[in-house]
């Protein structure tokens, strides 16, 4: 089974990239957490919160089923 990081999608990767130099800690932190994570439930709402602001996702953008189940932010698990 694959971790979370390596089903990000990549326009959510890009995002956390680009502030990787300003934000160095949170982004490695959130780095860390998807690489130990295999399902979506397990993360925080914090840690999903920030996955959303360190990858310049608008909250405006974000409806109901993404913020349950993340399908904007993950590939499916297959």
């Amino acid at each position: 089974m694959k971790t979370l990081y390596e089903r990000l999608k990549p326009n959510i990767k890009d995002g956390l990239v680009s502030n990787e130099k300003r934000f160095k800690l949170t982004v490695s932190n959130i780095y860390k957490t998807l690489k130990e994570t295999y399902r979506y439930g397990e993360l925080t709402i914090d840690t999903i919160q920030s996955i959303y602001v360190f990858s310049n996702t608008s909250s405006y953008d974000i409806d109901s089923f993404d913020w349950k189940w993340g399908d904007n932010l993950f590939y499916d698990a297959k």
